[in-house]
């Protein structure tokens, strides 16, 4: 368990690794006018350095902010760690630990701190994680079929370390289309391969039959969902419903070979 000790601010320096990390000087006006009215409600997360000062690894817009209010004597409440085995374990605890992040472009920006961060990495720390991915993907997928039948190919195709790095320390969802043409392009250019684009679905034929049973679903879902107790349907339904009646009764009129 983390010690909370309260800390001079003049004994706390922030993290040389933050520098890639930008600072919103507005969001740290509203963060100060915050901590004067209700207080700071999170502590700073640091670690005592060899210069028995303190090194911030989360927390630099309060810090900022407290700076701002306070002077170099005020003690604030901090978390302090153990100092970390190296500058890329220091850089994985703040990338864990920057959780506030306000725009598509901080948060594209952190995706791009931890993808390098991985490209920074030495051959055995690589493989260090790459094996404990390894053991969770297998465990995770060891029951499914297609893995059954060939592990070799089910593997090739979806097991991407460097993926699964930057989800983790990132905590971030990687299905957001900015960010997912970003990685793309980021691994093409280091040679890896990407997890493949499921294949296209064969285009079918749809049949008169199908196009009414979807109208008449949807007439239905109408009289479901589309009423108010207070005023009943809303007339821009009832309207929507006689059109498409209309359209269902025409439809019925229609065969496949006039399609």
């Amino acid at each position: 368990m983390q010690d909370i000790k309260n800390i001079r601010l003049g004994d706390i320096v922030p993290n040389p690794l933050n520098k890639s990390r930008s600072m919103d000087f507005n969001q740290i006006e509203i963060l100060k006018d915050s901590i004067q009215d209700i207080g700071l409600l999170h502590p700073l997360v640091v670690y005592k350095n060899d210069s028995g000062k303190y090194t911030l690894i989360s927390g630099h817009r309060r810090f900022a902010a407290l700076n701002n209010m306070a002077g170099i004597n005020e003690e604030v409440p901090c978390m302090v760690i153990e100092k970390p085995e190296d500058e890329t374990e220091e850089a994985e605890y703040m990338a864990r630990a920057n959780v506030h992040r306000s725009s598509p472009e901080e948060i594209k920006n952190e995706v791009k701190i931890v993808n390098d961060l991985w490209d920074s990495m030495d051959k055995e720390r690589r493989k260090k994680w790459t094996k404990r991915f390894e053991e969770e993907f297998i465990a995770k997928n060891e029951g499914n079929p297609a893995y059954k039948e060939d592990p070799k190919a089910f593997k090739s195709n979806r097991f991407r370390p460097r993926l699964m790095y930057i989800r983790q320390i990132s905590n971030l969802d990687l299905s957001n289309r900015t960010i997912s043409d970003y990685l793309k392009s980021s691994l093409e250019e280091a040679g890896e391969g990407f997890v493949e684009e499921k294949p296209k679905r064969e285009v079918r034929k749809v049949t008169v039959k199908k196009l009414l049973s979807t109208m008449n679903k949807l007439n239905d879902q109408f009289d479901k969902y589309a009423y108010r107790e207070d005023t009943g349907k809303p007339e821009y339904i009832l309207k929507l419903q006689e059109d498409l009646e209309d359209i269902i009764e025409r439809f019925n009129e229609i065969t496949d070979e006039d399609l």
